[in-house]
């Protein structure tokens, strides 16, 4: 009877062991590939200024014509991101960062941003300093749901 306890236990261990190691080893770093892939997919979108890139990201916190006036529209303007990053946070890809440079005024402005992937679905670009700076607000105010 001990015999059998302690094969069952050293099975259950093992078992608990593999789990965890193909969690570490094989969802995670999916999950951070899709949510790096869908939030590339929608900054080249708004980058070429299509406006049906409102389809399905941001909806939950703006309306659908305000989304794509503000794609359509001068106001801000993307001209490129890099370093998408997911951020692996209490179970899930949540949030997450990336550089965006912007054009402000005929010159670029690089900022970091961050992203959040529940609801709503928000990419917040942070001011380098203190004061306003214009197109980030428009941005803020398209993609975060106000500028902060």
């Amino acid at each position: 009877m001990k015999i059998f306890m302690l094969r069952v236990l050293w099975t259950v261990s093992i078992a608990y062991v593999l789990f965890l190691l193909f969690f570490v080893l094989v969802k995670v770093p999916i999950s951070k590939y899709l949510v790096e892939k869908e939030l590339t997919t929608y900054l080249n979108q708004v980058i070429e200024r299509d406006p049906k890139v409102a389809s399905a990201f941001y909806l939950s916190h703006t309306e659908l014509e305000t989304i794509k006036q503000n794609v359509t529209q001068d106001g801000f303007k993307l001209l490129s991101f890099k370093d998408v990053e997911g951020d692996y946070d209490d179970g899930c890809v949540c949030t997450g960062h990336v550089d965006l440079i912007f054009d402000n005024a005929g010159e670029s402005l690089a900022v970091e941003a961050v992203f959040t992937t529940g609801s709503p679905r928000q990419v917040c670009a942070i001011r380098p300093g203190k004061e306003p700076v214009p197109v980030l607000s428009k941005w803020n105010e398209f993609a975060c749901g106000g500028d902060f």
